[in-house]
């Protein structure tokens, strides 16, 4: 399989998600795959985590943000941890040795 960027590979990650989306002149959000959007938090569920599109997004995107909180306060994950793609550091890592 071949080696994937991580994430924090291919964004800033000390710049808030969703700052490449740009606006469009019909008031929608486009990716830099000329996907649109009508809301950064469609852009999120349908587009970064690919997820099914379903009437209750806000109730949906509130649960799981609840449910990312209450994970950070049980793991306390550092900060270097929360912004690196384990994965693929532990792959470089194999890979230099």
């Amino acid at each position: 399989m071949p080696f994937r960027t991580g994430y924090s590979d291919r964004r800033d990650r000390e710049l808030p998600w969703s700052y490449w989306l740009r606006l469009t002149s019909e008031g929608r959000l486009r990716d830099e795959d000329s996907l649109q959007w009508a809301t950064v938090r469609e852009a999120l569920w349908l587009g970064r985590l690919g997820m099914a599109p379903v009437r209750w997004l806000d109730a949906q995107l509130d649960l799981f943000l609840a449910a990312l909180v209450m994970a950070n306060l049980r793991t306390r994950v550092g900060a270097w941890e929360a912004g690196t793609d384990l994965a693929a550091h532990r792959a470089k890592i194999a890979a230099e040795t």
